[in-house]
C-alpha cells in the first residue's frame, strides 16, 4: 500500500491553491444583489475574500465602517438611494449594509460585466477564492507552482514519507515560485501606465519658422522712406 494515496496528492494540489489566491487575492468576480425596499443588510457568498468596488444604477458607492456610521451619521435609518455601503460588524463578515436604506427593487443580472446591465443593477465586484475548476491559477504558472506545494505537504507527513531536508527544499522552492509570481501580478495589476503621449518622443526640437525664399523679401529701403 503506498505511502500517500491519489486522494491525498490532489486534496494537497487543491489547498495550495485555494491558500495561495486566499494570501495573494487576484481572482477578480462580479455579482449583482436583488434589493428590496426598506432592506439594508444582504448576504455575500462565502468565497468573497473583499470587496473592490460597489456600484448603485451604475454610480459608485463609499465604503463606510460601522463605527463612522455610528459617530456621524449616529445609526440613521432614513432611505433614499445609498451612497455608502458599510462592510464590517454587521452579523457576520459576508453581510453588507447599504446606507441610506435602499428604497428601489433591483433585479439581478444575467451578466455584470456589460454596461447596459451595470446601469439598471447593484453590481459588487469582488477578489474570490478559488474554485479548483473555474477560478484557478493560469495554467502556465499553475503545474510549476502547486507541485511544490504537494511535495512540501507530502514530506510533511509523519511516517516513512517525512523528510526534514526535503521539507526546507520544497519551501525554499514554493517561496522562490510564489515571489516570482507575486512580482507578476503586481506588475499587470499595479504598474503605472502611459496611455497617451503628451510629448514630442520622435524629435527634441520643434520645427522652425518658414522661410521665404530670397528672391521674395522685397527690397530694402532706409528709415524714414
Amino acid at each position: 500500500m503506498p505511502l500517500i494515496s491519489t486522494t491525498d496528492l490532489q486534496r494537497f494540489y487543491d489547498q495550495g491553491e485555494n491558500d495561495f489566491c486566499s494570501e495573494k487575492q487576484f481572482l477578480v468576480d462580479r455579482l449583482s444583489i436583488n434589493t428590496q425596499s426598506g432592506v439594508s443588510d444582504y448576504q455575500l457568498p462565502d468565497y468573497v475574500l473583499s470587496i473592490r468596488r460597489i456600484s448603485w444604477l451604475g454610480q459608485k458607492l463609499d465604503p463606510l465602517t460601522k463605527r463612522n456610521q455610528r459617530e456621524v451619521f449616529q445609526s440613521a435609518t432614513q432611505q433614499g438611494t445609498p451612497f455608502w455601503y458599510v462592510f464590517n460588524n454587521i452579523t457576520t463578515p459576508c453581510y453588507i449594509s447599504f446606507f441610506p436604506k435602499p428604497q428601489a427593487i433591483l433585479p439581478t443580472s444575467s451578466n455584470p460585466w456589460i454596461s447596459t446591465e451595470i446601469a439598471k443593477c447593484c453590481i459588487v465586484e469582488f477578489y474570490r477564492a478559488t474554485d479548483n475548476t473555474n477560478f484557478v491559477i493560469p495554467a502556465w504558472k499553475k503545474n510549476q507552482l502547486l507541485k511544490n506545494y504537494v511535495c512540501l505537504r507530502a514530506a510533511m507527513i509523519d511516517g516513512g514519507s517525512y523528510s526534514k531536508n526535503s521539507i526546507n527544499y520544497y519551501k525554499q522552492k514554493l517561496n522562490l515560485y510564489k515571489q516570482i509570481f507575486v512580482e507578476i501580478l503586481d506588475e499587470l495589476y499595479n504598474a503605472p501606465r502611459k496611455l497617451m503621449v503628451d510629448e514630442i518622443v520622435s524629435s527634441n526640437y520643434f520645427p522652425g519658422e518658414p522661410v521665404l525664399p530670397i528672391n521674395q523679401f522685397g527690397v530694402s529701403v532706409d528709415e524714414g522712406y
